[in-house]
């Protein structure tokens, strides 16, 4: 039996989707700067990044790619 039989494909599909956004934002902070300033986490920087349209047809299409 497996996940999507026990908990409904909805719940695990939420699953996915926040350790998925756990991993990104948790490998975000962490990369080392290639600078050597200390600047703070610059906001305008990571929407760049996450309304980039390659990243986003990339993640749209990759969540056709799961199957149960």
């Amino acid at each position: 039996m497996s996940y999507c039989d026990k908990l409904g494909w909805n719940y695990v599909f939420t699953a996915c989707i926040m350790l998925g956004l756990l991993l990104a934002l948790t490998t975000f902070i962490d990369i080392p700067r290639f600078d050597t300033s200390n600047k703070k986490l610059n906001i305008k920087n990571l929407s760049k990044v996450i309304f980039n349209k390659d990243i986003l047809l990339i993640s749209f299409f990759g969540g056709f790619m799961v199957t149960y």
